[in-house]
């Protein structure tokens, strides 16, 4: 029941969807961020201020990569018994 529970595949997959995931939603908020320039941090007399889109990226990128990955853990592991119960009955 329980042998592809925690297979290669599962651990490439759920590695590629939590850092997807995470990318995606950091570029999302970084993006929003700059557009909005909150206090005027991130444009100064025309320049981009890059070590506050920085620290902006890597405050967002870590964190939502470190809750997605038990997340899409489980959901990779619960969809991998689900298939393989279904591969058994063939």
């Amino acid at each position: 029941m329980f042998k592809n529970f925690f297979s290669f595949s599962t651990f490439v997959y759920t590695l590629v969807f939590a850092c997807s995931f995470s990318v995606s939603l950091t570029i999302v908020v970084c993006i929003m961020e700059l557009v909005e320039n909150p206090g005027g941090i991130f444009w100064q007399e025309g320049e981009l201020q890059w070590h506050f889109l920085y620290d902006t990226a890597i405050s967002w990128l870590v964190p939502s990569f470190i809750y997605s990955l038990p997340l899409s853990a489980v959901a990779g592991a619960l969809i991998s018994v689900k298939y393989s119960r279904d591969n058994e009955s063939l």
